[in-house]
């Protein structure tokens, strides 16, 4: 049988042999290393803003002719397309007459939003796709154009508005509080 001190003796002579393994595998991973870093490569330089802002206009006009392309085919292609302006023309006074007495057209209105805590409430109204923002106490909007809507009173679910009609009108967020 080994003593002890030979047991010791066998494992600080392993041991110096694998750090000396080590240090010579040592400086040829380095190298390695040297040549191929593991840092990221630096991301190329962002281009220039008006460069991004350019091309952003040009899809833009792409979009919107696409869709001014369609809406003509689709307008030309309906069976209950209004003709041209040229044969709406009423062809004597009495028809003119009657056709600049009929009825405003209705506006499109909708509530939003209404947001705040407390008595700092916020209602968002879209007139005809335009968007007002009315604070509670205010009766002209924050912002937006409010197209002739005075806002009268601000109560969850529902804000009331004056009409340029002198009308009262309430809209509300959800259609069934009504």
């Amino acid at each position: 049988m080994y003593s002890r001190r030979e047991n010791s003796l066998r494992t600080r002579l392993a041991l110096r042999l694998a750090g000396l393994a080590l240090a010579i595998g040592m400086p040829a991973t380095g190298a390695a290393q040297a040549e191929n870093p593991s840092v990221a490569p630096e991301a190329p330089p962002a281009p220039p803003s008006h460069l991004v802002r350019e091309l952003l206009e040009h899809d833009a006009k792409q979009a919107l002719a696409l869709e001014r392309s369609k809406s003509k085919t689709a307008f030309a292609g309906s069976p209950l397309g209004a003709p041209p302006p040229a044969a709406t023309a009423p062809a004597d006074a009495e028809q003119a007459a009657q056709a600049s007495a009929s009825p405003p057209k209705q506006l499109l209105v909708r509530l939003i939003a209404i947001v705040g805590v407390g008595g700092r409430l916020a209602a968002h109204l879209q007139v005809d796709n335009r968007q007002a923002v009315y604070l509670n106490g205010k009766a002209a909007p924050v912002t937006g154009a409010g197209q002739g809507m005075r806002l009268l009173e601000i109560s969850p679910p529902c804000a009331t508005f004056l009409s340029q009609a002198e009308e009262t009108l309430t809209y509300c967020l959800d259609e069934r509080a009504l």
